[in-house]
């Protein structure tokens, strides 16, 4: 009898001293949330090797709902949300969906989170996908500005030099973003191909954007309107490939319009886009659908 309590008594010891020393080395709070954190982004880098190889293969549709998983998660670094924009942009591109591209790549830009040469190869893309659709003076600002951020790259020359002579001609180079746009041909001759997705947040923007900027409040539609080509001319790095909207308001009293462009992804976005055309001087502010 003595031994059994003996022994019950050892047992219970153990467990006390096993749960004091799994309890000494379980993490702080913080720490738990630093590994949290390291998890999560560590899952967003595999996710973008996966789509990017998912590019490679010849699979844009597969790799596109890849991005979105990225692009979905908020908690994403703005570098790694940025690149998700950049790829599925790539990948919506690749298969006609070129309004998405547009928006993913507006998306990535307004982050302002990509290294210069990823930036550079971002406006050439985009670039491509504007003289596709014949929007040949938004597609020159793009080549401009890949060329100003990268001056020696040898594919960014050759393809703003292809766009100059209104070309899109370049080899189908996954490995350094260089990829064609389908059905692209002469400047004017293109019609937007219907996005071969379905419409769940992957490949339409309106699926997943939920945000404007307002850039102005005027006195009549004319002056708003106005003031649009105005911006568009001035910062089409930023603006081209948004859509505006001129909304009647009364404040006070007062007939104005609304000045609101659209769409943005996330609310992240929306504050990077305007952070920069502040920097610039012009007044925005973002806006939630």
């Amino acid at each position: 009898m003595a031994r059994g309590l003996r022994g019950i008594f050892i047992f219970k010891l153990l467990v006390l001293v096993l749960g004091a020393g799994t309890a000494a080395f379980a993490p702080s709070p913080a720490v738990a949330q630093d590994n949290q954190a390291a998890g999560q982004a560590n899952g967003a880098e595999r996710l973008l090797s996966a789509g990017r190889e998912l590019l490679r293969a010849g699979s844009p549709e597969a790799a596109a709902h890849v991005f979105a998983r990225v692009i979905e998660d908020e908690r994403a670094a703005p570098e790694v949300m940025a690149e998700a924009f950049l790829y599925r942009g790539i990948a919506n591109a690749r298969i006609g969906a070129n309004t998405a591209a547009l928006s993913d790549f507006g998306n990535a830009i307004w982050l302002d989170a990509l290294p210069p040469d990823l930036r550079a190869r971002l406006h050439a893309q985009r670039g491509r996908v504007h003289q596709a659709l014949g929007h040949a003076g938004a597609a020159q600002a793009d080549f401009q500005t890949a060329l100003r951020l990268a001056p020696s790259d040898p594919d960014i020359v050759a393809l703003a030099a292809a766009g100059a002579k209104g070309g899109v001609a370049m080899p189908d180079d996954i490995a350094t973003g260089t990829l064609p746009v389908p059905g692209a041909g002469p400047p004017g001759k293109q019609v937007e191909r219907a996005p071969s997705l379905k419409p769940d947040g992957v490949s339409t923007p309106a699926a997943s954007a939920v945000y404007t900027v307002q850039l102005g409040a005027l006195a009549d539609m004319r002056t708003a309107r106005n003031l649009w080509d105005d911006l568009l001319s001035r910062h089409a790095d930023l603006l081209s490939g948004l859509e505006p909207s001129f909304e009647p308001s009364s404040v006070s009293g007062r007939e104005l319009v609304r000045l609101r462009v659209g769409p943005v992804a996330t609310l992240s976005a929306t504050r990077s886009l305007c952070d920069q055309l502040r920097q610039r001087g012009q007044d925005c502010y973002p806006v939630g659908q």
